[in-house]
């Protein structure tokens, strides 16, 4: 077991209204980047498209309160537009790997299907993961250990074998 205490607070001042609703971040520690990922709308409006937001990892001794301003961002895009690539998933969780953005989605539903998206982040292509067959509950979170993908789901944790 471990302990963690908080060392900043991140906050992104979105003035020109990039997100609508939910914005999930994660952190590429390798690059040192910081990734916003979110609806610019909500889940159920079929206008709602999906915001990725790239940013340098703020430095500790930037203190421990520090505003992105969307001026300071690396990239600032929607999937849909820089693809082509339409889907409207229920985002649970997100994961930076070797430049790709992980997104378990899905509520094990047939409206919403347990699906993992991966997108590449330098390629701008989506991949499609379909879990369906896997399992029927919802995803909740993805991570590494000990060099596999581990996803969260609501009947447990599942080590996905095919992913590098």
């Amino acid at each position: 077991m471990q302990s963690s205490s908080l060392v900043q607070t991140i906050l992104y001042d979105d003035r020109n209204g990039d997100y609508g609703y939910a914005v999930q971040w994660v952190v590429d520690r390798p690059n040192r980047l910081l990734y916003g990922y979110g609806n610019t709308v909500d889940n159920t409006n079929p206008a709602n498209r999906h915001r990725i937001v790239k940013f340098r990892l703020p430095a500790l001794s930037e203190g421990s309160f520090v505003v992105l301003k969307p001026e300071d961002a690396l990239e600032n895009y929607l999937i849909e537009d820089v693809s082509g690539f339409s889907y409207n998933p229920i985002g649970q969780g997100l994961y930076v790997h070797k430049n790709k953005l992980y997104l378990p989605t899905g509520v094990g539903k047939y409206e919403t299907p347990s699906i993992m998206y991966v997108w590449d982040l330098v390629g701008k292509t989506m991949e499609v993961v379909d879990l369906t067959r896997c399992t029927a509950g919802e995803l909740e979170d993805i991570s590494r250990y000990r060099g596999r993908f581990i996803l969260q789901g609501q009947e447990g944790l599942f080590i996905l074998k095919s992913l590098k």
